[in-house]
């Protein structure tokens, strides 16, 4: 008789074949082998020959041969260069001597057949599952990629949607969150009206964005833009910068200089960072804007001035003038209309579109190829809490765009900020946050504040004036 007998894999050995001297198939009941003999084989990768298996003491261990009255029994081992795959397995129960050296080694060498037979069926299933995991996975990316041409399609419409009742288009502002929509609402009222506009909101949410888009779609359109950042420059240099100087007015001053209200004449005037203006400045800008006329420095004659004021801060104004930190009658010309942009983190909806925006950009800019970015990727920037708002989420996309290799930027290739990064805290107070970021940069600086207000984005005079702000508060 004569058993293919196929290893599962926890190592249990299987009949797949079985004959007889007749070249019968043996029936299930017949099925009575020394199993424990072919497993022998199967684990030790050792060929077995016996001529008289009763006699043979190597097989005392084997009850089965005693029990099934064995004559004559071989087993050879199925094996790969790697692994053993099962056994051959022989034996006459009737005949001594049944099988010699010359049988072996005919067996052995049948047994090499069925093993190059097995592999080569097993890696011609492998290699028809590895096809159809490629079909399947070539069918799930067409999903995948009519389901995000649907998305995209819906998010234009969305947009399209947001925007068909505006009665001006603002291409630069990219959002169709409920809360963008409110400030896009806001916007179009305003926008035809020459009238000062006070913008807040956190730092990195696009204040000068919004003010050059008020410009741009405002009656000043076709004259000057001008912006400065107040936060910047200490008192008399703002001054200076603010009104302009004579020839001569102080030391340095080799010739005229004309100041941001002359430049902008005619167009408008954006005071960046406004709540950090000393209360002598908030006097000096107070009687231009009562006026209209201002005097440069070391100048006998004042200078009449048509400019649109619009500031911008991160800073609550209200909070400033009830504490006598900043002027009410200024504050009160500044803020005839007031928009403020919600924190990235409050309109998630736009971050997919944001991003978009910000890698086509970066590909422009920096001339690179239109990488995708994954869902994984995504995932994790919808997952941040985005304490340096959009002005962050473009400078991460653009490091993801340099550091990604391929045509998809993946989450490894995502760097986010540690030292200002404050995840799982919100609803904490933006004084708060402010505070806590500031002290993480120092930390990670060793207390060098120049590198500090780096980080941070801001002018060392600014982080200055925070720290003595902040050492007067109990």
């Amino acid at each position: 008789r004569g058993f293919l007998l196929l290893r599962s894999r926890e190592g249990k050995l299987s009949v797949e074949v079985a004959r007889n001297i007749d070249r019968e198939t043996i029936r299930r009941g017949g099925l009575t082998f020394s199993r424990s003999l072919a497993q022998e084989v199967a684990e030790t990768g050792t060929s077995i020959l016996t001529l008289s298996a009763q006699d043979d003491a190597r097989l005392q261990v084997f009850a089965s041969v005693s029990e099934l009255r064995l004559k004559s029994v071989m087993g050879v081992p199925i094996r790969t260069a790697d692994r053993i795959l099962g056994t051959l397995y022989l034996d006459n129960r009737f005949v001594r001597g049944r099988f010699d050296e010359q049988d072996l080694e005919l067996v052995q060498s049948f047994a090499d057949q069925v093993a190059v037979v097995l592999e080569n069926a097993r890696m011609t299933q492998q290699l028809r599952s590895q096809r159809e995991e490629l079909e399947l996975a070539r069918q799930e990316l067409e999903r995948l990629n009519r389901q995000q041409a649907a998305e995209l399609a819906q998010t234009r419409e969305a947009l399209e949607m947001a925007r068909r009742d505006l009665k001006h288009d603002y291409p630069r502002i990219v959002g169709r969150s409920p809360a963008m929509r409110r400030v896009l609402e806001l916007l179009d009222r305003v926008v035809e009206h020459d009238v000062p506009v006070l913008i807040g909101g956190e730092s990195g949410t696009g204040k000068e964005l919004l003010a050059r888009t008020l410009h741009e779609h405002g009656p000043r359109k076709d004259h000057p833009f001008v912006a400065v950042n107040c936060g910047a420059l200490p008192e008399p240099l703002l001054e200076s910068e603010l009104f302009g100087h004579q020839k001569g007015a102080f030391t340095g001053a080799h010739q005229d200089h004309v100041g941001l209200f002359a430049q902008a004449d005619g167009g408008t005037l954006l005071l960046d960072e406004v709540g950090e203006m000393s209360p002598a400045m908030q006097t000096k800008l107070l009687r231009v804007l009562q006026e209209g006329r201002l005097r440069p420095l070391g100048g006998t004659s004042e200078v009449a001035v048509d400019v649109r004021i619009l500031s911008a801060t991160n800073r609550d104004l209200a909070d400033l003038v009830e504490r006598g930190e900043f002027r009410q009658d200024l504050y009160y010309r500044l803020n005839v209309v007031s928009v403020v942009l919600p924190p990235l983190r409050n309109r998630p909806e736009d971050l997919p579109a944001l991003v978009s925006f910000f890698v086509e950009r970066a590909a422009e800019r920096l001339g690179l190829p239109r990488r995708k970015v994954s869902k994984a990727a995504m995932g994790r920037l919808l997952a941040y809490p985005w304490p340096g708002n959009v002005r962050e989420l473009e400078n991460v996309v653009a490091n993801a765009m340099i550091m990604a290799d391929g045509d998809t930027v993946g989450p490894g290739d995502l760097t986010l900020s540690s030292a200002v990064g404050l995840p799982g805290r919100r609803g904490r107070r933006l004084a708060d946050l402010e505070r806590e970021a500031v002290e993480a940069a120092l930390r990670e600086t060793g207390g060098n504040r120049t590198r500090a207000a780096k980080i941070l984005g801001i002018s060392r005079v600014t982080l200055q004036r925070k720290l003595r702000r902040w050492q007067k508060e109990p």
